[in-house]
C-alpha cells in the first residue's frame, strides 16, 4: 500500500483510510485539528499565542500519530515483501 500525501489531513481522510482497510485509532482521529494549529503557527499574530499546555498537548498527539504512521508503514512494507517472497 502507497500513500501519498495531497491535501491537510482531516476526519474524513481517515475515513478514507478506513475505507481503504487501515485501521486509524481514536486518538489519531482525534489529532486532525493538528493541521489547522500547524497553519495558525506557521503564520504568527493570525491567532491567540500558544499556551505551554497546548503546546505539550499538540506535541502529545502528533508523537502518537507519527508513532502510528511508522507502524502502518512498516506493516505494509512487511506485508508487501511477504507477498513478493510468495510470488
Amino acid at each position: 500500500m502507497f500513500f501519498q500525501y495531497s491535501r491537510p489531513v482531516s476526519t474524513a481522510y481517515f475515513l478514507q483510510l478506513e475505507s481503504e482497510g487501515i485501521i486509524v485509532p481514536p486518538e489519531v482521529v482525534e489529532a486532525a485539528p493538528l493541521t489547522a494549529y500547524a497553519w495558525e503557527a506557521r503564520y504568527p499574530g493570525l491567532s491567540e499565542p500558544v499556551t505551554i499546555e497546548e503546546y505539550r498537548e499538540a506535541l502529545r498527539q502528533a508523537e502518537l500519530v507519527v508513532s502510528w504512521a511508522a507502524k502502518v508503514i512498516k506493516e505494509s512494507k512487511e506485508s508487501k515483501e511477504s507477498k513478493e517472497s510468495k510470488e
